[in-house]
């Protein structure tokens, strides 16, 4: 029974967006750290920003994968989209330019 609430609460889209979102803003602190440190070393202080800095590569290459997973490549978005062909195909739409 746990898994089954577990895996439902998961793959809730509503679930997914925040998870999506949440990944999006750390890979915005990062990335800012990462560029300020590229482009002015002298304003970068470290403490805190040198922990962004490691988790920029390995956050900017799982954006790939967790895109993937949780953006509109996943499969609910496949789905939204065939429902309207579908709708499309009911009103008689042939696909031809009139006049053509």
């Amino acid at each position: 029974m746990k898994f089954i609430i577990k895996k439902t609460i998961l793959a809730h889209p509503f679930t997914r967006r925040v998870y999506w979102v949440v990944y999006a803003v750390l890979l915005y602190t990062a990335g800012l750290n990462f560029t300020t440190w590229v482009m002015e070393p002298e304003s970068f202080t470290g403490t805190w920003e040198w922990l962004w800095l490691a988790l920029f590569p390995p956050l900017f290459v799982g954006f790939f994968f967790i895109n993937h997973r949780l953006g509109c490549t996943a499969e609910e978005c496949s789905i939204a989209e065939q429902g309207d062909k579908s709708e499309a195909r009911s009103i008689g739409y042939s696909g031809r330019m009139p006049g053509i």
